[in-house]
């Protein structure tokens, strides 16, 4: 999906996704991490809507999506307590750890807007 929307705004960041993925780079959308060290504010297995911005490309090539959780029956947004922007991890530079993701938002090279919307369900570990 977000390779579509994408094909739709910049053809010369086409070629980087493609590339990546030609090299072998394995893409792993999984998680928006909600809370770290303080107490959930949803009960586990409780639905939420991540929506999705804006695609931020850091200059080493990471790259993260900016999030808001929001909740699907009042709209409102669910809070989340990490210290750091919302974001999903789409891929690290050589070295780098998806914690450290959060950089391409802080020191963005490219910023591309998306606006989707997904499906989620709270999940504590």
């Amino acid at each position: 999906h977000i390779l579509a929307r994408l094909e739709e705004l910049s053809i010369e960041h086409i070629g980087l996704f493609e590339s990546l993925i030609d090299s072998g780079v394995t893409f792993s959308l999984s998680h928006v991490t909600h809370t770290y060290g303080t107490s959930p504010i949803k009960e586990e297995g409780y639905r939420a809507d991540v929506h999705v911005h804006e695609l931020y490309i850091h200059e080493n090539g990471t790259m993260a999506l900016r999030v808001t959780l929001k909740d699907p029956v009042t709209n409102e947004e669910i809070p989340v307590h990490t210290g750091k922007q919302p974001h999903i991890t789409v891929c690290t530079a050589r070295g780098i750890s998806p914690a450290q993701s959060v950089m391409t938002i802080d020191e963005p090279m490219v910023v591309l807007p998306l606006e989707l919307v997904y499906k989620a369900r709270m999940v504590y570990h």
